[in-house]
């Protein structure tokens, strides 16, 4: 449903994340104010990014098999392109708001740290703690299609006043879908990391994700539990625990409390099966710990008000979609300008059509990094090491200095926005990811330019695999660049290993509109094709 702004009244803020922050809030209804939780995304310098954009069109098609459940957070409705009123008076613009039942007890997390000195811990609320932990999660993957938490630890538990499964006084949700996948064939080998490496089990460590990673960090929740808090692997970065993961070394079992029965750590030694299939699944944890088999209640879709929250979520895309269009369709006139403008002061011009028309028919092999690159932690890593950036960017420094244009280096790709490309580009193949290295050079002249691509072609260092040319047959907004996947290399020796990294030419001339164009492209390629008047470059 759609929440009407006028009657959200926003207080403190009580929770931020990588892209949104969380506010407590009011929610006017039938005269009677009701506490809310209200996450919003917010707008980058008035422009939709590609991190904040991305993160709503998941949740249209998580939407899609959205279920109501006790212990999973109850989402209540959403507010696009609108303000928001606080308590002081003061507005505040929300890009896009979602109204979410509020929790007055917190996360789990922190319920467990404080817990210490300040009240105790029974086994039986551990117990209960447990039990709706596991039915969540029984109800996530009971959906028609599955659908994959991959980032679940006790932050992501919310607690409530209420009555239990196990008859506590406390309830269990799970939240933060942030990350949650709809299980697809690529769900089982995604080839990017995703989640806090802490609760990660070894498969998903390598991007391969299913229910049974759900299960692996449903047992480092167990830990949790009978640790009062404790982190596993406290204090470990990434490759740390890797090692650990990979050498079967489990977490520290002196942290666990008196309170945390054996039938909890047996369970939860279960759930830390080095291999998927010896993991137990949700619905017989839930039969171990819950000797009555009539509680299981069967998880079905319930479709009321869904169909109506995806039509209001899709509605709003597709106003997204007219602001990017309109965007866009400015950016093609001014492009189309430029490119006569430039073609009418550069004698240069019909030499270097010819010349990138020569080389986008020799160089056509489709990039592809090599087979031992297999992962985007490993394209990382070699990005760093002594043949990757550095090396990159020293020779094509020279080359782009010596051919009298400008050399940009481009910052190695984030980890965050290499796994969403991987997922949404190149369905979970992540040797198709070839522009962690990347650079930009910028011609004044058409001459200059393509001075530098004879350079190129006659280096002992670079290695051509693709050329793909712009300049004679622009992209949708018609901008004219060229885009070459390339590979750097160390005095002509290929017997290293060099992945396979990307390099921009622009006309300067061109290049003022670049940031407008690629900000449009960045929504344009996630948009439904459906909704799209053209498709987006590749």
């Amino acid at each position: 449903m759609e929440i009407d702004p006028l009657m959200l009244t926003i207080d403190a803020r009580i929770g931020r994340g990588s892209f949104a922050d969380v506010y407590s809030a009011n929610y006017t209804h039938d005269n009677r104010k009701v506490p809310v939780a209200l996450k919003v995304l917010q707008l980058e310098e008035e422009f939709f990014s590609y991190k904040q954009f991305q993160p709503m069109n998941d949740e249209v098609k998580l939407l899609n098999t959205f279920i109501f459940h006790m212990n999973i957070i109850t989402f209540l409705g959403a507010c696009v392109n609108t303000k928001v009123t606080g308590n002081d008076g003061k507005t505040m613009p929300v890009s896009l708001g979602m109204v979410m039942e509020l929790s007055t007890m917190g996360t789990l997390r922190s319920y467990l740290q404080e817990s210490e000195g300040n009240f105790e811990i029974t086994d039986e609320l551990c117990k209960s703690l447990a039990i709706d932990v596991i039915h969540g999660i029984n109800a996530l993957h009971s959906c028609f299609v599955p659908i994959i938490h991959r980032d679940l630890k006790s932050e992501n538990i919310l607690l409530f006043p209420g009555k239990s499964h196990h008859g506590e006084n406390i309830v269990a949700k799970i939240t933060d879908f942030g990350i949650s996948k709809i299980k697809t064939a690529t769900t089982h080998k995604t080839k990017t990391k995703a989640g806090t490496s802490n609760f990660l089990s070894p498969q998903a460590f390598e991007g391969k994700f299913n229910e049974t990673s759900d299960i692996w960090s449903y047992g480092m929740i167990l830990y949790e539990l009978g640790s009062r808090g404790k982190a596993p692997f406290c204090g470990m970065g990434d490759i740390q625990i890797w090692r650990h993961l990979d050498q079967r070394i489990t977490p520290d079992m002196a942290e666990i409390k008196p309170y945390f029965t054996d039938k909890l750590k047996n369970l939860m030694l279960k759930c830390w099966g080095y291999e998927p299939r010896s993991r137990p699944k949700a619905v017989n944890i839930i039969k171990m710990l819950q000797s009555n088999a009539a509680v299981i209640h069967q998880v079905e879709e319930v479709s009321m008000g869904t169909s109506d929250r995806i039509g209001l979520l899709e509605t709003k895309l597709v106003e997204i979609t007219g602001v990017v269009d309109d965007q866009h369709t400015q950016n093609q006139s001014t492009n189309e300008i430029n490119w006569i403008n430039l073609q009418e002061h550069d004698r240069g011009v019909e030499s270097l059509m010819k010349e990138l028309s020569i080389m986008a028919k020799l160089y056509t092999k489709t990039p592809v990094q090599p087979k031992v690159l297999d992962s985007v932690n490993s394209l990382l890593k070699n990005a760093l090491g002594p043949n990757g950036g550095k090396l990159f960017h020293r020779i094509l420094l020279k080359l782009v200095t010596k051919g009298a244009g400008v050399y940009v280096e481009g910052p190695i790709k984030q980890k965050d926005r290499c796994i969403s490309k991987v997922d949404n580009d190149y369905e979970g193949n992540s040797s198709r990811l070839v522009d962690i290295l990347r650079g930009t050079a910028t011609f004044d002249s058409c001459g200059k330019m393509k001075a530098f691509l004879d350079f190129v072609k006659s280096s002992i260092n670079i290695r051509i695999i693709r050329c793909k040319d712009r300049v004679n047959s622009p992209g949708p907004s018609k901008y004219r660049d060229v885009l070459m996947n390339i590979i750097v290399l160390d005095d002509d020796n290929e017997a290293k290993l060099f992945q396979v990294g990307e390099l921009q030419l622009h006309l300067k001339y061109m290049y003022k509109l670049k940031k407008a164009d690629h900000r449009t492209y960045d929504i344009n390629r996630i948009i439904p094709a459906d909704m799209r008047d053209d498709e987006p470059e590749v």
